[in-house]
């Protein structure tokens, strides 16, 4: 929280949903308030957890999962806030976002999946 609250900016945000402290949820609507648009993964070992989330980008992967699974879904919700950000911040049930900054500033490679 402390980075985006400084003004750190990220494509998209791994969550899990059960964390010390404050869940995942709680911790994805005040990250919001820093980084409105930027879509979340959130993660659980849940089985009956359902995503209520209906903000745009938003997933859930259930664990356990290898990187080939997290992989894939990263990649979705990348390519599905790219699609917003290219139709002018409309998505494809109408929301609105509209964040350009890249993620990963100081990253030049994708080896954080590996």
């Amino acid at each position: 929280m402390a980075l985006l609250r400084d003004g750190a900016r990220f494509d998209a945000m791994v969550v899990d949903l059960a964390m010390p402290d404050m869940n995942g949820t709680v911790f994805a609507v005040r990250a919001r308030k820093f980084a409105p648009d930027t879509p979340v993964l959130f993660v659980t070992g849940y089985a009956e957890v359902a995503l209520t989330s209906q903000l745009p980008g938003d997933d859930l992967l259930k664990k356990p999962f290898d990187s080939a699974e997290l992989t894939a879904k990263l990649a979705k919700i990348l390519k599905d806030t790219d699609i917003r950000r290219r139709d002018g911040g409309r998505g494809t049930r109408g929301e609105v976002g509209g964040r350009n900054e890249p993620a990963f500033p100081n990253r030049t490679d994708q080896s954080f999946v590996n």
